[in-house]
């Protein structure tokens, strides 16, 4: 299916890209070459959901300091400028922590240069009396605190990676204790009366913003400080992007660290055969992987798209093992980080030197230089492959050490936004703890679609099983066009390009036909009438499972017990996956070709086309990925777009936010 030509506005509507938080540049290989060398344009009206309007909070805090300063009378005015440097100091402890990074609260300091600022910023606030002063008075004394406390953490963590003892509980309780402060005070300035909005410049909604986001982060610290009172199991799990799956690469090594008594106990770097090889559970996997496997382990765990599926079933097998079930310890926390993470500690770092490599380790290679050693390990049969894991570990720490707080802050802050980008997920075992990730949008779940939705959902998902670790040398490009009737029928036609450049001069493992377990996750599918490009592939079972006494995991086979082959076309299966419709086919791709996965297939909106009608587009990113996106969405004859001003709106990008979302508005034709 494609758009019709009449629809289509000849004239490029005005384009600009979104604003969405990088962290450098892709560190994969040949892959990193997209399909087309022309510049990639992204539409004006793409967002992120649920994301909070961006707090000033510099504003609104130094503000506080202000009008503590000169709440009893002008002649504090020199009393100010005799304490500025310590006010001053106060942020930039925070700063120089990184706190303003995790919390997003702001450093650096404020001054009052004349009087006629003493006007303009402080009378708002001095209407409020004498309630509005004590609370200024205690949201300074916290904010004082808060720095001295956040300066505490960074050195009890930096003391721990120089073989000291890592207290990380107490600054985090006086943390905890500094923000529960804060947000007294400013629901003590609220409650005086006081127009703080005036004072500080900011709207109603954005104050009221600032109230929820103070409250979330008291509620979060609480419950982050009791968490860590107990003695607690984290498992880091390095993602493998040269050979893809559903979370975001394969998981073959991690780093195992222990908190004991709120103290940083230990960090041991694992190979994924250490736990998996004491693992005597037997369990079913998923149909798919038994064309790789016969026991589904850790290693292959991350099976599932949605993220906390996937990372408590990894948890689960952990805790059956002998290396941690004999012992009683369980896995408390498990984060998953990707290659770009690492990438980002080197560009901050410089490169190390280990004795596994001719070459320095740095943001480029380290991918392809732990590739091969581990290679090269397991051709002579070595029981640990992974020794250039602790190498480069033990490299690092002295410099990670040594960074100035300019260079920490740049670290932090690309870690963040690596969080909003998806290459950091974060599951915990407690409720609570997991329910801060989701509100923090780091849990990595699926896009839960609601009722009576007006749009389309789409997500693609790729599984490298079988295909060596050919994904470092693939690119991606997912193409959408979609048309809607004018009788609310929404058709799409959607394309999965993947060419692999592997190189002959490549390494063997990097040569391997790539092939890939594609499923495709729609809101609904009301009809399929078109599919090519997928291979005939059965997948018999290499034993018999229910003889052999293995266990089946209840969410394989509530998965597996709604899959069914599509009408018409064999070689696809469809089923229901995380409360979506699933497409599921294999797709092969060999050295120096492209493949091409195509679906037609449609559904019916809600609502038929009328003005002022939002049609609302949601993707969520696969982790991992080197993909073009290329999305195209005509409105129904009569109708343009308002975002585009025509009835196309077209949206091409490289570098899409964990969940993307496009909300475009019907406007009648004129």
């Amino acid at each position: 299916m494609k758009v019709p030509k009449k629809n289509i506005f000849k004239k490029m509507m005005d384009v600009r890209a979104p604003q969405v938080l990088r962290a450098g540049e892709s560190i994969r290989g040949e892959g990193a070459k997209h399909f087309s060398e022309k510049e990639i344009f992204a539409p004006k009206g793409i967002s992120k959901p649920d994301l909070r309007t961006k707090i000033p909070w510099k504003s609104i805090f130094l503000s506080l300091l202000v009008f503590a300063v000169f709440g009893g009378g002008f002649w504090l005015f020199s009393a100010y400028q005799s304490k500025q440097a310590f006010f001053k100091q106060a942020g930039k402890d925070i700063a120089d922590s990184g706190l303003s990074a995790g919390l997003g609260l702001p450093g650096g300091s404020f001054e009052i240069k004349n009087f006629s600022d003493i006007e303009t910023k402080l009378w708002p606030l001095l209407k409020g009396g004498v309630g509005a002063y004590k609370g200024l008075m205690g949201g300074i004394s916290a904010w004082m605190k808060l720095g001295q406390d956040a300066v505490a953490l960074k050195a009890n963590i930096s003391g721990f990676l120089s073989g000291g003892e890592g207290d990380i509980l107490t600054p985090l309780r006086g943390i905890s204790e500094d923000v529960a402060a804060l947000n007294s005070a400013v629901e003590s300035i609220d409650m005086s009366g006081s127009d703080l909005t005036a004072a500080v410049n900011i709207s109603p909604q954005e104050y009221l913003n600032l109230k929820l986001e103070l409250s979330s982060w008291r509620n979060a610290l609480n419950s982050l400080v009791g968490w860590l009172s107990s003695d607690r199991k984290i498992i880091v799990f390095l993602q493998n992007t040269s050979e893809m799956r559903p979370t975001g690469g394969f998981w073959g090594s991690y780093a195992e660290i222990n908190v004991q008594g709120g103290k940083l106990a230990d960090i041991e770097m694992r190979d994924i055969n250490e736990v998996d090889r004491t693992l005597e559970l037997k369990t079913v996997p998923p149909k798919p992987l038994q064309a790789l496997v016969t026991n589904w382990r850790t290693a292959d765990s991350n099976w599932f798209f949605n993220f906390p599926d996937s990372a408590s079933k990894a948890a689960e097998f952990m805790d059956s093992s002998k290396l941690y079930g004999d012992d009683g310890s369980r896995v408390d926390l498990i984060a998953v980080v990707s290659p770009e993470v690492i990438a980002d500690i080197f560009r901050t770092t410089g490169p190390v030197n280990v004795s596994s490599t001719k070459a320095a380790i740095d943001e480029n290679n380290f991918l392809s230089e732990i590739q091969s050693e581990v290679q090269a390990g397991q051709d002579v049969g070595s029981s640990d492959a992974k020794n250039i894991l602790d190498e480069i570990f033990a490299a690092l720490i002295p410099k990670l050490v040594a960074l100035g707080a300019d260079s920490e802050q740049e670290m932090l802050n690309a870690i963040v936004s690596r969080v909003e980008s998806k290459d950091i997920m974060l599951w915990a075992g407690d409720e609570e703890m997991e329910a801060i990730f989701k509100d923090k949008q780091a849990d990595g779940s699926v896009f839960q679609v609601p009722q009576r939705f007006e749009g389309d959902y789409l997500s693609v998902v790729i599984a490298n099983v079988g295909g060596g670790k050919s994904d470092y040398v693939m690119s991606q490009k997912i193409a959408l066009e979609s048309q809607i009737s004018s009788d609310g029928v929404v058709s799409n036609h959607l394309e999965i390009l993947r060419k692999n450049n592997a190189k002959s001069t490549d390494k063997w493992w990097y040569r391997v036909a790539n092939q890939s377990y594609v499923r495709v996750f729609l809101s609904s599918l009301g009809k399929l009438s078109g599919a090519k490009g997928g291979i005939q592939k059965t997948v018999k079972a290499p034993i018999n499972y229910k003889t052999a006494g293995y266990y089946v995991d209840p969410l394989v086979e509530a998965i597996e017990s709604t899959a069914a082959p599509a009408e018409n076309f064999s070689w696809l299966t469809t089923f229901s996956e995380a409360g979506k419709t699933v497409l599921a086919a294999w797709q092969k791709t060999a050295r120096g070709e492209t493949s091409k996965l195509s679906y037609d297939y449609s559904h019916r909106l809600f609502l038929s086309p009328a003005e002022g009608v939002v049609y609302q587009f949601v993707m969520d990113k696969q982790a991992g990925v080197n993909s073009e996106y290329n999305f195209s969405f005509a409105a129904p004859v009569g109708f343009v777009w308002k975002e585009s001003g025509s009835p196309v709106f077209e949206y091409k990008n490289t570098d899409i936010p964990a969940r993307l979302v496009i909300s475009l508005t019907l406007q009648k034709e004129i």
